[in-house]
């Protein structure tokens, strides 16, 4: 059965209010899908893994077609908020360690906390190292369309206002782009200004197939050596990638529905 006659297949708006829909993971896919869910009459419930709803450095570019779509839904900042006032419930700090479907006509998501979660239809959102994908599909792999990938570090300014050589790149707040053969550097602030984002993309001899977080500083460093000595600064101010480093350019989209 698919997301869509899972949804459609319904007889009727009583039994669509009746059916629970589990999304794993509380990403801008996994909220869009818990208001459009929740709009169409689902109960919905949202489980996040991170401690707190928050920023992670990632820059995202949205087609027209998107902001139209997110304006209809009143998104103007906060998508969770919107998701909330809908009727959506998340839960934080709820990582999903264990799916079980095949024993029952319901599909069952347990978290790290031994919290059990029962669902109709249950959506997995999480990206590149999905549970639910290795749940389904244990031995498949998605295939990255390049070897392009990317490191991804943030530094706070106040750091970098300290250097006398890199506090010249950010007397104005924008985005910049440095590129050199097989390479290249986008940076610009988020947090209110607070935080300088890195995204550093590259191209590795091979593709890369899992996302791997905690990078060693000094690859990261010996990777962009020869840039210019400001950005440089910055990148030798970088303690540790972010957690959810990506360097890896795809993603997708599971269910599991037994209803």
């Amino acid at each position: 059965m698919t997301l869509r006659n899972g949804i459609q297949d319904l007889a009727g708006p009583s039994k669509r209010r009746h059916m629970h829909v589990g999304i794993v993971r509380a990403g801008i896919g996994g909220l869009a899908t818990a208001i459009s869910l929740r709009k169409a009459g689902a109960r919905v419930t949202v489980l996040e893994a991170a401690e707190q709803l928050s920023e992670i450095g990632a820059g995202i570019q949205m087609t027209p077609n998107v902001s139209v779509l997110l304006q209809r839904w009143s998104v103007n900042k906060e998508i969770a908020a919107v998701a909330k006032q809908l009727g959506a419930n998340i839960y934080i700090d709820s990582s999903v360690t264990c799916i079980k479907y095949q024993e029952s006509e319901t599909v069952t998501a347990e978290t790290k906390k031994s919290v059990m979660y029962t669902f109709d239809l249950l959506i997995g959102a999480d990206s590149i190292n999905s549970i639910t994908k290795r749940t389904l599909f244990p031995d498949v792999l998605p295939e990255p369309p390049t070897t392009n990938c990317a490191y991804c570090a943030l530094v706070p300014y106040k750091r970098i206002r300290k250097d006398p050589v890199a506090k010249k790149l950010i007397k104005k707040l924008t985005i910049e782009v440095w590129i050199a053969e097989n390479t290249y550097i986008i940076t610009y602030p988020i947090s209110a200004k607070k935080l300088f984002n890195l995204v550093l993309l590259h191209h590795r001899p091979e593709k890369l197939r899992a996302t791997e977080p905690n990078v060693p500083i000094e690859e990261i460093r010996n990777k962009y050596k020869d840039f210019d000595p400001r950005i440089k600064r910055i990148i030798n101010i970088i303690e540790k990638t972010v957690n959810t480093a990506s360097r890896a350019f795809f993603q997708y989209l599971y269910y599991i529905t037994k209803h």
